[in-house]
């Protein structure tokens, strides 16, 4: 008797914890979901106020669970900010992924916007079509503007290649360069390795001008500025576009309301 009594009295606390548990797990989701609306909207302001347009509005992720734990220790591992095709300075991104690291913020701050919150690290993964990025050449070493609809862009295995068509007196001709991606001073830089040209038998003149380009030709890529003053000490390239890794220290992703 007593066993059976000891049986359901073990059966009910056991059903009592499951019921804890489940409700713990709601409020833990709840408290992470409020928290990553408050960034978000935080980081909307962030865009906004260097006038970065987007279709929809960021979206958060706050990496670890459970998430009331962090919260308790003011510390935070890892948040995830997606951005959608923003447009910064009317150059056109695929996407933007942020990711903060080490993140410091009390409890009313990631909870209800009246703190701040401040992260260690962040690093920015913007990524950008070659006809966005055929658009954001800029030459250095030419005496006449180039449009950027007539150069020829092509990529294989991260090695760029340019064909650039110039008219000096009355005769057509490119300039034709190759290279490699470099990043110099947060720029974003062409490594030439080899310049020529179409021209064949021009005239003499003309060859002297291309023999100029030759030597004194240089291509940067005008990168836009990225979101919370990142920048860019990493480049890659897909058949897509152009992969750029942008990063940026104690970052406060919001401020004290």
């Amino acid at each position: 008797m007593a066993s059976g009594r000891g049986a359901k009295i073990g059966i009910v606390l056991v059903v009592l914890l499951m019921i804890l548990g489940g409700v713990l797990f709601v409020v833990d989701r709840i408290a992470v979901n409020a928290a990553e609306d408050q960034i978000a909207q935080e980081t909307k302001k962030e865009l906004v106020s260097r006038q970065i347009e987007t279709p929809s509005d960021p979206k958060v992720t706050i990496d670890g669970f459970p998430f009331l734990t962090q919260v308790i220790d003011g510390k935070y591992k890892k948040i995830t900010i997606a951005i959608e095709r923003p447009l910064i300075s009317g150059v056109q991104l695929d996407g933007l992924q942020i990711v903060a690291t080490t993140v410091h913020a009390e409890a009313r701050a990631v909870l209800n916007g009246t703190g701040t919150v401040v992260a260690d690290q962040v690093s920015g993964t913007a990524t950008i079509g070659w006809e966005a990025v055929r658009g954001l050449l800029e030459y250095a070493g030419v005496p006449t503007a180039i449009d950027p609809a007539k150069v020829e862009l092509k990529v294989n295995n991260n090695d760029i290649q340019l064909r650039v068509p110039f008219s000096v007196n009355g005769v057509n001709f490119a300039v034709t360069a190759k290279g490699t991606l470099a990043v110099d001073s947060g720029k974003v830089r062409v490594k030439l390795t080899e310049v020529g040209s179409d021209a064949g038998a021009a005239p003499r003149v003309v060859q002297n001008l291309i023999k100029q380009y030759q030597d004194r030709l240089s291509v940067t890529i005008r990168i836009p500025a990225m979101p919370y003053q990142m920048v860019v000490n990493k480049v890659e390239s897909s058949t897509e576009g152009l992969l750029i890794i942008a990063t940026a220290a104690n970052v406060q992703l919001a401020a004290a309301g």
